[in-house]
């Protein structure tokens, strides 16, 4: 998953790289959004925005039913 990381910590612009469908985009997502607050990185101690990718790993093999 790749977004943009704004000067103020905020997460917009998600795009999905690899989709496995079946709600697993949307499920990425979420955990992003609603996980530990983000930062901005900084340049001369000046924030700036930056894009960031994320690698998630889903195992649909240890999915509890």
């Amino acid at each position: 998953i790749n977004f943009i990381v704004g000067t103020d910590g905020t997460l917009r612009d998600f795009s999905v790289m690899r989709s496995l469908g079946n709600g697993c985009d949307d499920e990425v997502i979420r955990l992003v959004k609603e996980g530990p607050k983000w930062y901005p990185s900084t340049e001369d101690n000046v924030a700036i925005e930056s894009k960031v990718r994320v690698k998630m790993k889903f195992d649909p093999e240890k999915v509890k039913k």
